[in-house]
């Protein structure tokens, strides 16, 4: 599998910098950033690849606000001890009034409904008083160490992805400078969203595929709709 360092020397060359001795640009502090926000990025346009991670949690007791744990990009389901607990909005807790406008400061003995708040936070309802674990749900995060990065972390993406990832890193680091450069960093960005936007056509024309690991043969699910 690629790494971060096998696509840094791709992205010093499109800004002009020297990949083994990089002066303007740091590598550990800019350029893998720079890729690890491309990732990010990348997988929120496409929605690929979607590897799931499930979890155990444990519900912090006494308030409804709670922490996505380290390795999950975004939470999609909550499974309680019993049942899947009903995913919602946090606009339909105020406009349901599910049991009065201090639903907030409700406590229960298992929470029965939850709701995404950006990508590190989720909500609760009702509060519980007692530590209660739950299993969550979500898309892996691509990124699984710490900033700032040595190279070795993965790319998770295909090879015939990277030159995406190569364009956003360079377009991210141009922001540095201004005029002219900045303004080539702007090109590449839209070469960058043209590309995503291919490749979510592609992956969309492979989702109807299912493969057999049995046999090996393709299953059409929904027809093909495109050419």
């Amino acid at each position: 599998m690629a790494t971060l360092s096998t696509l840094e020397p791709q992205v010093a060359a499109r800004i002009e910098e020297d990949a083994a001795n990089p002066v303007f640009w740091s590598k550990e502090f800019e350029l893998y950033s720079a890729l690890q926000e491309a990732q990010c990025d990348l997988l929120l346009l496409v929605g690929r690849p979607d590897l799931t991670v499930s979890v155990p949690f444990d519900i912090v007791p006494n308030t409804w606000l709670q922490a996505v744990p380290a390795g999950i990009f975004a939470l999609t389901n909550v499974q309680g001890p019993a049942t899947e607990v009903w995913k919602i909005r946090l606009q339909d807790m105020d406009y349901g009034l599910v049991s009065g406008p201090d639903w907030e400061q409700d406590i229960g003995d298992t929470i029965q409904k939850w709701w995404p708040l950006g990508f590190g936070k989720f909500g609760v309802w009702p509060s519980v008083a007692q530590p209660q674990t739950v299993l969550l749900t979500g898309i892996a995060s691509p990124i699984t160490g710490l900033w700032p990065y040595d190279g070795t972390e993965s790319v998770v993406f295909h090879g015939e992805d990277f030159d995406a990832l190569e364009k956003y890193a360079a377009s991210y680091c141009r922001l540095k400078e201004s005029g002219q450069e900045s303004e080539e960093g702007y090109k590449l960005y839209q070469e960058y969203l043209q590309r995503a936007a291919r490749i979510t056509q592609l992956e969309d024309r492979r989702d109807p595929f299912l493969f057999s690991g049995s046999i090996g043969a393709s299953i059409t699910a929904n027809p093909t709709k495109m050419r």
